[in-house]
C-alpha cells in the first residue's frame, strides 16, 4: 500500500475516518480465482453522509487517483459492521505486529450471517484467536456522468476476519465443525491468509 496507505491514513484521520485494516495477501486457501485479491483495505466512515461529503472534496479525488494507480481491479463496497467494534488506537500510523489474519468472503442470506455472530467470538477465543471484523454488505459504488450510472462489481455479501499469532490457530478455526456448518450456508466462499500493514 506504500504511498497510498500513508497519504490515505493521514488524510482520512484528519477528516474523521480511519483505516480499520490494511493488509496484503500471503496465501490463498480456497475459492474461485475471479474473486481473488492481493490487498484488502477497510475504512470506517462516520456515516454515509460523511463519505459522500468527503468524496466531493478535491483532496479525496486526488487520494482516489493515487489509489487507482496503486491497485488494479479495485472492488469498492460498503458494509455494516456486525461485531463489537473495540475502537482504534488514536496515534498509530502503521501496524508493527506480526499477527496473521484469516479472511473469509462469501455470499449468504443476511439473516444467517446475523445469527452466526453469537458463536464467532467464543469459537475464536477457544482456538487462541479473536474475531477482528465481521460485516454485511449494505451498498456499492455507482460510477457515471450525466445521470447514467454503472455499478462497480461487489461480489460478497459478508466478510469475516479472524486474527491470531499463528497460522495453526487460524486453521483450527477454519476447520472447526461449527464454522464448517456456517460455511455450508454460504456460497462463493473464498479464504485467504493476510498480513497486516495498517
Amino acid at each position: 500500500m506504500g504511498l497510498w496507505g500513508w497519504v490515505a491514513w493521514r488524510y482520512l484521520r484528519r477528516r474523521g475516518a480511519d483505516i480499520v485494516f490494511g493488509g496484503r495477501l500471503l496465501e490463498k486457501l480456497d475459492g474461485r480465482p475471479d474473486y481473488d485479491r492481493d490487498t484488502l483495505v477497510i475504512v470506517r466512515y462516520r456515516s454515509a453522509e460523511h463519505f459522500l461529503d468527503l468524496s466531493t472534496r478535491p483532496g479525496y479525488r486526488f487520494l482516489s487517483f493515487l489509489r487507482d494507480l496503486a491497485t488494479a481491479n479495485l472492488v469498492y463496497g460498503f458494509s455494516r459492521r456486525l461485531d463489537v467494534d473495540r475502537g482504534l488506537p488514536k496515534d498509530t500510523l502503521k501496524y508493527w505486529g506480526t499477527n496473521l489474519y484469516l479472511v473469509h468472503q462469501f455470499q449468504i442470506d443476511r439473516r444467517r450471517l446475523e445469527e452466526a455472530q453469537g458463536i464467532l467470538p467464543e469459537m475464536a477465543y477457544r482456538h487462541k484467536a479473536r474475531l477482528f471484523f465481521s460485516g454485511v454488505a449494505e451498498a456499492s459504488i455507482v460510477k457515471g456522468k450525466t445521470g447514467r450510472g454503472e455499478a462497480t462489481p461487489f461480489f460478497m455479501d459478508g466478510l469475516i476476519i479472524f486474527e491470531a499469532d499463528s497460522k495453526e490457530a487460524l486453521m483450527r478455526i477454519r476447520h472447526d465443525d461449527r464454522y464448517r456448518r456456517f460455511e455450508s450456508s454460504t456460497s462463493r466462499s473464498s479464504f485467504y491468509l493476510f498480513s497486516r500493514e495498517w
